[in-house]
């Protein structure tokens, strides 16, 4: 969350027109991005967590997506910055080429926390002093929520409850392949263990807005799939945790937070 809150106000830069996103009275929508791809990251021995480290997140517009696709970062960095001097340093991604291959990617990831730590306590002294330059913050106040920024909080908010409730949190975007076409494809929160690891159960995934070849390919590969927050709460609550009454309102109360 912090990580979207400054790549929104803090001056981040569109991937795919270089202007300041800010300032930009359309407000585009965004999505995750990998700045390294996972699948490089597992070819050279890295752990999911590693390759899902939020210093290895960046939220982008469709544009931006579309060119860093599953690039290596030395490829499409390179040919950022190369069209849009400066642009890197506004996503807070270190200048240094020798960080960009995949055998310094945690030397990276060292360099980015630090550089994203030193904005966000920036951002927040800003907000604790009152001196925050050159924001408006009317129209970000104001600005209706893009759906996707809605999927995103309801993701959020959904891990931050099962951790209440004692269980494992998912992984969002958790990539997979198709397995019909072997191409690769994202859940929305994935629990490739289960909700219980160790126990045996089937691996469950929770897919908003997708779809529904989506949901049957992940179906196709044993996920037990979901397609609402309420209805993954109520299997949980009645055959993991076995709750008996006031289940619906304390969900509804939940969601209102």
């Amino acid at each position: 969350p912090v990580l979207y809150m400054l790549t929104r106000v803090d001056h981040a830069r569109d991937w795919g027109s270089g202007r300041d996103m800010a300032r930009d009275g359309a407000r585009p929508s965004l999505q995750l991005h990998y700045i390294f791809p996972k699948e490089t990251l597992y070819e050279h021995q890295y752990t999911r967590p590693e390759a899902n480290a939020i210093a290895n997140y960046a939220f982008v517009t469709q544009a931006g997506a579309v060119i860093a696709g599953k690039r290596q970062p030395l490829d499409y960095l390179e040919e950022l910055e190369h069209s849009y001097p400066g642009i890197l340093a506004s996503y807070w991604i270190p200048s240094d080429r020798q960080l960009w291959h995949p055998e310094r990617y945690r030397d990276f990831l060292d360099v980015r926390r630090e550089l994203l730590a030193r904005a966000a306590n920036d951002f927040l002294d800003g907000l604790r002093t009152g001196a925050l330059p050159e924001l408006d913050g009317a129209r970000v106040a104001q600005a209706p929520m893009q759906p996707r920024d809605e999927e995103t909080v309801m993701l959020h908010t959904c891990n931050a409850w099962m951790r209440q409730q004692g269980l494992s949190q998912g992984d969002m975007h958790f990539e997979v392949k198709d397995p019909i076409s072997d191409e690769p494809f994202a859940l929305d929160l994935a629990w490739p263990d289960g909700l219980r690891p160790g126990s045996g159960e089937k691996p469950t995934a929770l897919l908003l807005n997708e779809e529904e070849e989506v949901i049957q390919a992940a179906q196709q590969l044993g996920y037990q799939t979901f397609t609402s927050v309420p209805a993954f709460y109520r299997y949980v609550e009645r055959d993991i945790l076995d709750l008996a009454e006031d289940s619906d309102n304390q969900q509804q109360d939940f969601l209102l937070i």
